[in-house]
């Protein structure tokens, strides 16, 4: 016979041990009345705070006991980001002088329309086409997927080129290699 596992907290820990709150109850009948449905709800947000409160402390002390490794994974996430706009910046910068779209493993150029225009135009072109019958307020998305493939007159269209990073650059640069 295999013995049980040991609780997750040691005796001296600081935290209480976990509330009583797991498995909660199923209930396998509807409650006889209201009053005991009203009581089972409160038990239940009650064993919840709970155990949110005991996994806000342990998250708590898990952070407190890694400040180092999260300071390290801060700095490098800072470099990470600086890294990749250097890339971005240098791969737009070749695509202009060469016109190449694929520049590196993993580095490539795509083509988008970005549309400007006035917001109280957009909602009154909206209006008067019924393609928002009602509206309050402009649904964005929408009106610029409408505007990109429309000819309106008080919408600018700008084609720009725009750097795409792989999310796996090491997979493409073995491929490269291969």
């Amino acid at each position: 016979m295999t013995k049980p596992a040991r609780d997750w907290l040691d005796e001296d820990d600081e935290i209480e041990r976990l509330p009583d709150v797991l498995p909660l109850p199923v209930p396998t009948r509807p409650p006889r009345s209201i009053d005991a449905q009203v009581r089972n709800v409160a038990d239940g947000r009650r064993k919840l705070a709970d155990l949110e409160f005991v996994m806000r402390m342990v998250r708590q002390e898990f952070e407190d006991s890694n400040l180092d490794i999260t300071q390290h994974i801060n700095n490098l996430k800072k470099e990470v980001h600086e890294g990749e706009e250097t890339l971005k910046t240098m791969a737009l910068v070749r695509h202009r002088e060469t016109g190449e779209v694929h520049l590196a493993p993993g580095v490539k150029i795509r083509r988008v329309i970005q549309v400007d225009y006035d917001s109280a135009d957009a909602i009154e072109w909206c209006k008067a086409h019924d393609e928002a019958a009602g509206c309050l307020k402009l649904d964005t998305a929408k009106f610029g997927s409408l505007a990109k493939a429309l000819s309106l007159p008080f919408v600018t269209k700008e084609t720009v080129s725009q750097v795409t990073l792989s999310r796996d650059l090491d997979a493409e640069l073995k491929g490269a290699a291969a």
